[in-house]
């Protein structure tokens, strides 16, 4: 069976998403090809918990056509978009037959200009400007950019930290971009067919969106929505007293971190307004939640466990004859008693992350260990 595969959040799945997929499977034979989704978990890589449970997106995936989602693992999503680029693509390579990856980009990546650069940032005089412009307080996407000479959108520069880690893995994969249609990544209007997901978020914690209108809407059952780490305010007052958060231990730290962002939360803005007021031209509002929840779930620099296991979230027929000979442990239910050392370790982030992001929506306690795979047809 041949292995397509999307790293990606669905957060929630929308008409771009069911686009992207339409794309990748145009041409293949539906019979020997699997999309597989190698997801996001409870908490997105911009540091917010997900605004939906890991299991209705994953269950909504399935239905909308992809054949398996997989998770990826919380300690790896909460990191930089490198390191988030590694834990999908280690996830898929876990899968047999993983042959190609699929990923939405802006129109830059087809210039003639971007393709003629497309390996220059890995070399070392362009990392060293890349470092320089961070130092100067650029943002990671326009230090890129600027090192390129080129002006390149969010998709594309996480396009190019998939291709760069899989050269790193020396994973003989095939890359197929698709040009993103409709509104730009961080647009905020809910307008045309194509909506970006954070004006679709928005609508949604606004109560301007019914859940019915998104694909696979039937499928959710929570009746407000939020993705605001707002609600720990007065648990972090109360380590503050106690006991503080090592910030300093966590993989997003950087030096005056701590102090600014403790100045911040000193001032009660709330927590989503003391991120966006710490943030400054070398650390963003997503660093700093990051390091926020990283330090909450105990994720240490130099400690992330790596990815040996399989977590399938849910699956098809199709996607699951694909689970019956990967060369690793899939973990369908919890507990599972057969894991240990490392694995035991990464599991137990993603446990806690799980209770976070539960705490902070509202959702039914424990759901890890009373969710199962979904399956359509036991549905």
């Amino acid at each position: 069976m041949k292995v397509k595969g999307i790293i990606c959040e669905l957060n929630p799945l929308h008409q771009g998403h069911r686009y992207l997929m339409d794309r990748a499977m145009e041409g293949e034979d539906p019979e020997s090809t699997c999309l597989v989704a190698a997801m996001s978990g409870p908490f997105v890589q911009r540091g917010n918990p997900a605004i939906l449970d890991k299991w209705t997106r994953a269950r909504i995936a399935v239905l909308e056509g992809f054949d398996l989602v997989l998770e990826i693992p919380a300690a790896y999503v909460l990191q930089s978009a490198r390191t988030f680029a590694y834990g999908g693509l280690r996830t898929l390579s876990l899968l047999p037959g993983f042959e190609s990856l699929v990923f939405g980009v802006e129109e830059d990546f087809f210039s003639p200009s971007f393709q003629k650069t497309l390996a220059r940032p890995e070399e070392d005089e362009v990392q060293e400007i890349i470092r320089e412009y961070l130092r100067q307080g650029l943002s990671y996407r326009m230090a890129v950019s600027r090192s390129l000479g080129l002006d390149l959108g969010p998709n594309t520069i996480l396009a190019m930290e998939y291709m760069a880690m899989a050269k790193k893995l020396a994973l003989p994969i095939r890359f197929q971009a698709i040009a993103r249609q409709g509104m730009g990544y961080h647009q905020k209007e809910m307008v045309g067919d194509f909506p970006s997901a954070s004006a679709i978020r928005q609508a949604l914690v606004q109560g301007l969106l019914d859940k019915k209108d998104l694909p696979g809407g039937q499928e959710i059952t929570q009746n407000a929505f939020t993705e605001s780490l707002d609600p720990l305010a007065s648990y972090l007052d109360l380590r503050d007293i106690l006991d503080p958060l090592d910030y300093a231990s966590s993989p997003l730290f950087e030096s005056g971190m701590d102090f600014r962002l403790k100045a911040c939360l000193d001032e009660r803005p709330g927590v989503d307004e003391a991120m966006m007021k710490a943030a400054n031209k070398r650390q963003s509002a997503s660093r700093y939640r990051r390091m926020l929840v990283t330090s909450l779930l105990g994720l240490e620099k130099g400690k992330i466990p790596p990815i040996t296991f399989l977590r399938p979230l849910a699956f098809n027929e199709k996607g699951r004859v694909l689970l019956r000979s990967p060369s690793c442990p899939v973990i369908q239910k919890l507990p599972a008693s057969n894991l240990n050392g490392p694995e035991k370790d990464l599991m137990a982030v993603n446990l806690r992350a799980q209770a976070l992001q539960e705490y902070l929506l509202g959702l039914p306690p424990k759901m890890d260990y009373k969710q199962s795979f979904f399956l359509p047809s036991s549905h």
